[in-house]
């Protein structure tokens, strides 16, 4: 995936003709939708679309909130993982260009089937595509 980071995005576009989009932000919803903080891991992140994705939509839920006089904000942290740092890499710069904040999103390389955490550290785990490129499958869902 190294040497198809920085065109990824672009390439799922042309692929599925911007549907993975639509898939995305149905699922994006169906996290966002829980009203308290949340700590998500998101496996096999890429360039963080999915990530990114949470962030605004909590954010935008947040907004919405505050204009209607609810209650606070219930914080959203995101942790995207992925085995190749250039993916990390790019989706790091993305970050940067959106204005996310460390409390916001985390990067760390890591392998689905091998992840570094404590068990029942995080919220949502999620792997989304990646499972497509996951070597044992069974043992990746198991660590999840």
């Amino acid at each position: 995936f190294s040497s198809v980071a920085s065109s990824y995005d672009l390439m799922n576009d042309l692929m599925s003709g911007g549907t993975h989009r639509l898939w995305k932000d149905s699922f994006v919803r169906s996290i966002g939708a829980k009203n308290r903080a949340l700590t998500i891991l998101d496996v096999a992140s890429g360039t963080g679309d999915i990530g990114f994705r949470v962030v605004n939509e909590r954010r935008r839920k947040d907004k919405s909130k505050a204009q209607s006089n609810a209650s606070s904000s219930s914080h959203v942290s995101v942790m995207m993982c992925d085995v190749n740092e250039d993916m990390l890499n790019v989706g790091r710069e993305r970050a940067k260009k959106l204005g996310l904040d460390a409390s916001e999103v985390a990067f760390f390389c890591a392998d689905a089937e091998k992840l570094p955490l404590e068990s029942d550290s995080v919220d949502v785990y999620c792997i989304s595509f990646g499972m497509r490129n996951v070597t044992l499958p069974q043992v990746a869902l198991t660590e999840a």
